[in-house]
């Protein structure tokens, strides 16, 4: 395991889900890119500029990336079920889309915005898709 493997893995993963996000923000004018760097409810970094706001995602992204790889290789997973683990932990973070809406205290799609959550788990099942995709060949 190569930690430049995870860090660009995850880098481009995160970056791909924010323009999808961005995307569909822009389209709809549904806040769901807003959601995904919101963090205004945490003390101190809330209101940081947005550049750290990308880094705090991208951590969690090598974060996830990391943990995926990590499971993989303890698991020696292939095949199916390392897609099926990469759509699980996407699936994990689809649902921080609950948390991040009722914590927020500017504007978010509700919890009952059915386009956002849409957007929301779409954009996350093509993260999933990602993470499988980039590390297809890890061992």
């Amino acid at each position: 395991m190569r930690i430049g493997r995870i860090i660009l893995g995850g880098t481009l993963s995160g970056i791909l889900l924010g323009m999808y996000l961005g995307f569909f923000e822009w389209f709809s004018g549904k806040k769901v890119y807003t959601l995904l760097l919101n963090v205004d409810f945490i003390p101190y970094i809330g209101n940081s500029p947005d550049f750290l706001l990308w880094l705090y995602h991208l951590i969690i992204s090598w974060g996830i990336c990391l943990l995926f790889v990590v499971l993989i290789s303890v698991r020696k997973l292939a095949g199916i079920y390392k897609f099926l683990l990469a759509i699980t932990i996407s699936g994990v973070a689809m649902l921080s889309y609950f948390p991040l809406t009722l914590l927020a205290l500017r504007p978010t799609p509700t919890v009952y915005d059915i386009e956002s959550i849409i957007y929301w788990v779409s954009g996350h099942f093509l993260y999933g898709c990602l993470l499988y995709v980039f590390y297809r060949n890890e061992h």
